[in-house]
């Protein structure tokens, strides 16, 4: 199909249980534009790659499937996909989550548009852990009687999910290391595109988010889940060439105290920007390479 204005990447790898369920909500979108769906699937093997054949056979002119042959990471996956944009806007979504708003994305682009300032738009999301009946808002922000309508500018602002954000393509990814974590890592990615500092943000929770214990980050315990925080910022930090180090120094700050509040007493007058990698290493066990 032609023309169209937005790209929807669904990332995908053992979603057998799940993708119907993100297809659907996808196809389900009403808007006034034309939108493409590449899908890509990291070399599945419970079945999630027949799946995306039957669906790239109902709908050929909507849906391309990229099956990788072999399995390639989350990271390669995922660059090669943002390397090859070339709609006004692009979208993410696993495999494992889903759209529950028909009029989603046609609202966020309608906002983006007449805000040519702002590239990113976002809204709240339903997380269910462990697919537990009921499920928990992200964030909801007390908007009684005002709009649900809220645009942040600056550094504070609510990390919104990835299924929830939809992205003016500005980027230039090709210029990013396919290893660096502001491909693999959402948090990092999410402030890589905020570097123009406007962020349209809708109260109202047209996503969920599968916590299944299955995914990348999900799938991790709850150690390897703090150091993965912990090293995006570093590598997120040197991706932008040390340009935002002070706003870096500042979130590496506030995670290493939350997550390891002893060690932070111990080296937070010592650390410095370099020492990143070695405070890692050394106090951690963990090795990046």
């Amino acid at each position: 199909m032609a023309g169209e204005r937005l790209t929807v990447f669904l990332l995908t790898y053992n979603h057998a249980k799940y993708i119907r369920k993100a297809f659907d909500s996808i196809l389900a979108q009403e808007t006034n534009f034309s939108f493409k769906i590449i899908v890509l699937d990291d070399a599945s093997t419970d079945g999630t790659s027949d799946i995306v054949r039957e669906y790239a056979g109902k709908y050929p002119d909507k849906i391309t499937p990229v099956i990788r042959e072999k399995n390639m990471g989350v990271v390669e996956n995922m660059y090669g996909g943002l390397c090859k944009v070339d709609t006004e806007y692009f979208a993410t979504l696993e495999g494992d989550d889903y759209w529950r708003d028909n009029h989603k994305i046609q609202r966020q682009i309608e906002l983006l548009d007449a805000d040519p300032s702002c590239d990113i738009c976002g809204h709240d999301a339903w997380i269910k852990r462990f697919d537990e009946v009921d499920a928990k808002r992200l964030h909801q922000y007390d908007t009684t009687g005002k709009s649900d309508i809220i645009v942040f500018e600056g550094r504070t602002m609510p990390k919104v999910h990835p299924s929830t954000r939809i992205y003016r393509h500005v980027y230039d990814f090709s210029k990013v290391s396919p290893h660096s974590a502001v491909v693999w890592d959402s948090s990092s990615f999410w402030f890589y595109c905020l570097q123009n500092p406007k962020f349209i943000f809708i109260n109202q929770p047209m996503a969920v988010y599968n916590f299944t214990g299955e995914g990348v980050y999900s799938g991790l315990d709850r150690n390897k889940r703090k150091l993965m925080t912990l090293r995006g910022i570093m590598e997120f930090d040197e991706a932008l060439g040390y340009k935002y180090d002070d706003f870096n120094r500042e979130r590496f700050r506030r995670e290493l105290y939350k997550r390891h509040r002893l060690l932070f007493y111990a080296v937070y007058f010592f650390m410095k920007r370099r020492a990143y990698d070695w405070f890692i290493n050394r106090y951690t066990g963990y090795n990046q390479a």
